[in-house]
């Protein structure tokens, strides 16, 4: 077991399988399996978002690591850290176990015999879905625009609840992007790539959203423009809407 050659994903899956291992073995509290947008279980009636890292897989244990990323109130972030001598399990921000690796390994036999080919099958399934539905609604905005001689660009920002203000989708276009389309359009999606909202500005009013609207401290220092702060001009609440009325920002 190699866990620098885990792709993010299969890392995150197999902390979520140490997590729920460990709390029917310690706590036995009632687990229910729901995958479904942020929560992954519910644990004891409340939900939990399992959070793994091997940030730390070089270092010996040396106190607890507490999960500081973004937060949704009322969710509980169980933490599994990947140490050089073992594995820290935290719920509640209190340190429930620390297997050996020798423990882990075995969890690892348990976790890939389980999941081997169903849950694979199941997550492919789910991608393809949703790649489907964003490929889908950009080329819908983009034929629409491109029948009224306006070349889009279309991003779309999945679960914003996830990054908020600092999502990667939010970065300041390119001078070449700028040149090439005519309109930089955010369509904001849910889990389930549902519209929730949508972002639209034409490239000739870039520079007054450069000097006006741009998030103050960006993660990485990367420039991103903060939707929230934009007129409502910019605002709209679905496709429908903004080709209702797109001609306002032209």
């Amino acid at each position: 077991m190699n866990l620098q050659e885990f792709t993010n994903s299969r890392l995150g899956r197999f902390g979520e399988h140490i997590f729920i291992d460990t709390i029917k073995r310690i706590k036995n509290d009632e687990v229910i399996d729901i995958h479904e947008g942020l929560i992954d279980y519910i644990v004891d009636k409340k939900p939990v978002d399992v959070k793994t890292t091997r940030l730390f897989i070089n270092k010996d244990f040396n106190g607890i690591k507490k999960y500081n990323g973004h937060k949704i109130k009322n969710i509980d972030y169980p933490y599994i850290v990947f140490f050089r001598d073992g594995v820290q399990v935290t719920f509640k921000n209190k340190m429930i176990d620390f297997l050996t690796w020798k423990q882990a390994e075995k969890l690892w036999l348990s976790y890939k015999e389980k999941n081997r080919l169903s849950f694979r099958r199941k997550e492919i399934k789910n991608l393809k879905v949703k790649n489907s539905k964003k490929i889908h609604l950009k080329r819908k905005l983009c034929t629409f625009f491109k029948e009224k001689n306006i070349r889009a660009r279309v991003i779309c920002r999945c679960n914003p609840e996830i990054w908020g203000k600092d999502s990667p989708g939010n970065l300041k276009p390119s001078q070449k992007q700028l040149f090439i389309f005519d309109v930089t359009i955010y369509l904001v999606l849910d889990n389930q790539c549902n519209e929730k909202k949508v972002y639209a500005i034409p490239h000739k009013d870039m520079e007054k959203i450069f000097m006006l609207f741009m998030l103050k401290k960006p993660r990485l220092h990367k420039e991103k423009i903060d939707l929230d702060l934009l007129p409502k001009k910019y605002v709209f609440l679905d496709i429908a809407d903004l080709k209702d009325k797109y001609s306002r920002l032209f």
